[in-house]
């Protein structure tokens, strides 16, 4: 046989084995919740035995799902030198169809959750945040510098004309998105713990220790602007595209400021690290790998599951770089090092959670929190980009002003699902 199919073959039954691995030690971290949970809330402190049982079963469940993730890559790359293609891959690796469904992989729970959703009315799930709209839609704007051509932008249909660097909105792909109507959204905060346990009879039964909490989530609007000349755009059609492109992207780019960072205060979002409620982990002379466990670990401790960790580009790198037992040790972070990027890893992962950098990110703090359940992003209306030529004197100087704008709000479900983390100050 091939020694890559062999090498494929043996990759496959370490997949297996880990996964097994892996469910049995999410049965011990939940076990290890519950116990936690089943002591009075003045006894759940973090020098308790139940809770760092609660953390050891949290970094034991993290360190096979890092090593999930490090067999499927190398899988990846086997799959790639036999000219497979990956995403056709079921989730067995075998590619031949008689692995195990989607289906097979969800608990019974999360199983019932998708079903209800299915039948539900509720307006839930991902969304394309861009729309178009015409020129005529817009006025009413300030006046601004023009944008102008150059002699190079008109000799061809790309000029010479580069578009932007920009880095990945990887915030927005794990947050769960929904739509709302009108501009304010009155919801329910939920906190405390479920206490629900098993009775005697003739015993009285536990009260539910599930606390709820009015809050609102305003709409904010987001937008920028750009004034061009018409003959610019008659001259270079490649221009039109890239500056939508670009007011596009700037408006989602402080889209995802406000969800980490908005303080609230119109016409500001109000963002996780400004929301009651969310928890915090203090800092400590500890690596950040060790810092960041402990706030994963007050996640799952707050029924959550988490699955991001944002960080400022800084810090991502510090904690990609920290390494066990020191400089020669192995590296902490799961596609850390530095050429991780060469090394062919994907997001990096700490404790099975992915580090994500954000220059909005406050250096010295990190965000970790369930993004899919803790809270949801409301578009009330998606990215616009609106073109007219009636704004101030733009007919008579042959402009058009181009906006992109967009509104949305964050009600933030479960507060106790974030954790602001101190990861560097001492």
């Amino acid at each position: 046989m091939d020694p890559t199919r062999t090498e494929l073959q043996r990759v496959e039954s370490q997949l297996s084995e880990l996964r097994d691995e892996l469910a049995t030690k999410g049965k011990g971290r939940d076990d290890a919740r519950t116990a936690l949970l089943a002591l009075p809330e003045d006894k759940r402190t973090s020098d308790s035995d139940e809770y760092k049982a609660v953390v050891k079963a949290v970094a034991d469940h993290g360190e096979i799902a890092d090593k999930i993730n490090e067999r499927q890559e190398y899988q990846v790359g086997l799959l790639k030198s036999l000219g497979a293609d990956p995403a056709a891959v079921n989730n067995n690796g075998n590619g031949n169809g008689n692995g195990p469904s989607v289906k097979d992989w969800l608990s019974d729970d999360v199983a019932a959750k998708l079903k209800t959703m299915a039948g539900s009315r509720g307006k839930f799930g991902q969304l394309d945040l861009g729309e178009l709209v015409s020129r005529e839609e817009l006025a009413g704007m300030v006046a601004k510098a023009d944008l102008t051509g150059t002699a190079n932008l008109r000799r061809s249909s790309f000029g010479g004309v580069v578009p932007a660097a920009r880095r990945r909105l990887t915030l927005l792909d794990i947050i769960s998105q929904g739509t709302m109507d009108g501009n304010t959204l009155p919801y329910v905060q939920e906190g405390g713990t479920y206490l629900a346990a098993e009775t005697t009879e003739g015993v009285a039964k536990p009260e539910a220790g599930v606390t709820l909490t009015d809050a609102t989530a305003d709409a904010a609007t987001i937008a920028h602007w750009k004034k061009i000349l018409k003959q610019s755009l008659e001259d270079s059609a490649a221009l039109r595209t890239i500056v939508d492109s670009h007011l596009r992207y700037g408006v989602l780019r402080r889209l995802e400021g406000q969800i980490i960072g908005g303080n609230g205060t119109a016409p500001n979002m109000r963002g996780i690290r400004a929301t009651s409620g969310i928890q915090t982990q203090a800092f400590s002379a500890n690596p950040i790998a060790t810092l960041l466990l402990q706030a994963i670990a007050k996640v799952f401790i707050a029924e959550g599951e988490a699955d991001g960790i944002v960080l400022n580009p800084a810090d991502w790198v510090t904690a990609l770089t920290e390494r066990e037992g020191g400089a020669t040790g192995a590296y902490l972070v799961h596609g850390g090092g530095a050429a991780a990027d060469s090394q062919g890893f994907g997001t990096p992962t700490l404790w099975g959670v992915p580090l994500l950098p954000n220059a909005t990110q406050v250096a010295g703090f990190a965000t970790v929190g369930d993004w899919s359940m803790g809270a949801t992003l409301l578009i009330r209306s998606g990215v616009q980009v609106l073109m007219s030529d009636s704004d101030q004197d733009d007919f008579i100087k042959n402009r058009v002003t181009l906006l992109g704008e967009m509104r949305a709000a964050l009600p933030v479900w479960r507060p106790a699902m974030f954790v602001d983390a101190d990861i560097v100050t001492p």
